[in-house]
């Protein structure tokens, strides 16, 4: 199971908002798919990131925090080099013509 920055992105912003739920409406994803990926970071890695409360605000494990730097520094690497990009130009258009020969047509 890979590690993505899409994932490290989703736990950045869970840990910033201490909320899951609030996390997904930010990202304007779900939040069964934001606590999905949260849970692939954590096996991957081989710890928990928080220490889970039903009903309360998610505080980071010692592990979490600890990685949160990490992760952070990953996802601003992330972002300034999407924004370095060079931009493309506009792709050229094309127009199709069709023709349709008299055998073709429908008759009624």
């Amino acid at each position: 199971m890979a590690l993505t920055f899409r994932k490290l992105e989703v736990f950045v912003t869970v840990a910033q908002d201490g909320n899951f739920r609030r996390a997904a409406e930010r990202l304007s994803i779900s939040q069964p798919s934001v606590s999905a990926q949260v849970k692939s970071v954590e096996r991957y890695l081989g710890y928990p990131l928080f220490d889970r409360r039903r009903g309360a605000t998610s505080l980071l494990s010692v592990e979490g925090q600890a990685f949160l730097e990490r992760a952070r520094e990953l996802v601003r690497a992330q972002s300034a080099l999407a924004a370095s990009r060079p931009k493309l130009a506009r792709p050229p258009r094309y127009h199709l013509r069709v023709t349709v020969g008299p055998l073709l047509r429908c008759r009624t």
